[in-house]
């Protein structure tokens, strides 16, 4: 008998098992549906990373209070022995710095305007923040060096917390409460987008480093300092002289352990890939798992197809099919029921995508290759898991399947 015919009619018998078929249809979709959002995360994620990695920059270093490894995380609020004048000393002492910026940072601070209230980080700058961060205005002043000098309350808003306080009006001008006290908003700042760590750039409130480190969080120490180079050459170099620098004036020697961290790109990307990598490599694991499960599923279902239709199988043996003939119908029908899945997966990994995208911001990239990936995986797991009971069909002999 002609395959392709016998194809038809494996195809077709499914048609009549509709229970059977959507059982089988199960596995096979589920694993497909989890393919595909896995693979849009990580190309979004691979996206996002270079964006993220593009906004800390390429010729920029990072000095931290603490440990950024630690559960304070970067900005080390509770280590106190980083001061403003450390990055003096690295302007004026390494090579290759073409700006520095000094920070001290508060999270979630209470801030309001005009009945409207929410928290945001607050951030005092020196003048340099601008440069040393490439961020220019998107309108209005940037803090500039009489601002720190006579401790103004001024401040300069992140287009986010604009957003959240003001709406579509315009900021400039309008007056603005942090914590306990009252700015006079005198710039906005441009859209920068996600942090390295996935955070909104956007969603802050940057002051007078003066007026943070004294009106408002009477400290003497700062968290972070950003320290922008002439070319991306000078980062290990860079690197070296600062930590030796900060060793001479905060007296530690080993076996002491730094009390600062000078963080660079190669090491932003790192701890970033790493965390998207291995929740990456678990989604695709629980993907896997799910096509193998539906590839038992579709044989433990298409063996127990097998025995009810012994006398079909005997009787197309009887008026002439081969052995392949059968073989042929039953890997038809077990690997159209797998692609069919595949299929049916694909739209609803397609869906799960675009909702994760718009209501949770995951980073999802939708290109071919999921799409390629689930039709050869479903195939695969098809052909796989249909082999043995094609092979059980085709070998049973025609006058046993005959008889039932």
């Amino acid at each position: 008998m002609n395959p392709l015919r016998m194809a038809r009619e494996g195809v077709r018998f499914l048609g009549h098992s509709k229970r059977r078929t959507a059982l089988m249809l199960l596995g096979p979709l589920v694993g497909v549906a989890a393919l595909v959002a896995v693979v849009a995360s990580a190309r979004g994620s691979s996206e996002a990373v270079q964006r993220r990695l593009r906004n800390f920059g390429d010729r920029t270093l990072m000095v931290f209070a603490g440990d950024v490894g630690t559960v304070h995380g970067p900005g080390g609020e509770h280590a106190t022995t980083l001061k403003v004048e450390d990055g003096e000393a690295i302007r004026a002492e390494v090579p290759g710095v073409a700006a520095v910026s000094p920070t001290v940072r508060e999270r979630d601070v209470p801030v309001a305007a005009d009945g409207q209230a929410t928290t945001a980080p607050v951030f005092g700058v020196t003048a340099d923040f601008g440069a040393a961060w490439n961020w220019p205005m998107a309108s209005g002043e940037a803090i500039n060096e009489e601002d720190v000098h006579a401790m103004r309350p001024v401040c300069v808003v992140g287009r986010t917390t604009a957003r959240k306080l003001f709406g579509d009006e315009d900021p400039i001008g309008r007056k603005l409460r942090v914590g306990a006290r009252k700015f006079t908003v005198q710039g906005v700042l441009s859209s920068k987008g996600s942090s390295p760590r996935g955070g909104d750039m956007d969603d802050r409130v940057m002051v007078p480093i003066t007026t943070a480190m004294r009106r408002m969080f009477n400290r003497d120490h700062i968290g972070m300092i950003r320290v922008l180079l002439t070319g991306p050459e000078q980062i290990g170099p860079a690197k070296e002289a600062i930590t030796a620098l900060l060793r001479a004036r905060h007296h530690i020697v080993p076996p002491e352990v730094d009390d600062f961290e000078v963080v660079t790109p190669d090491m932003v990307a790192g701890m970033v890939r790493s965390a998207q990598g291995t929740l990456g490599l678990l989604l695709l694991v629980l993907a896997g798992i799910s096509l193998l499960a539906g590839g038992v599923v579709v044989m433990n279902v298409m063996v127990v197809s097998v025995r009810e239709r012994r006398k079909e199988i005997g009787l197309r043996r009887a008026v002439g099919a081969s052995r392949g003939d059968i073989r042929t119908q039953f890997l038809c029908e077990a690997a159209a029921v797998t692609l069919l899945g595949g299929v049916f997966g694909a739209a609803l990994g397609t869906g799960a995508s675009f909702l994760l995208r718009y209501l949770w911001k995951m980073p999802m990239l939708l290109t071919w290759e999921p799409y390629a990936l689930a039709a050869a995986s479903s195939l695969v797991v098809g052909l796989l898991f249909g082999a043995w009971p094609a092979r059980t069909a085709a070998r049973l002999p025609p006058v046993d399947a005959l008889r039932g």
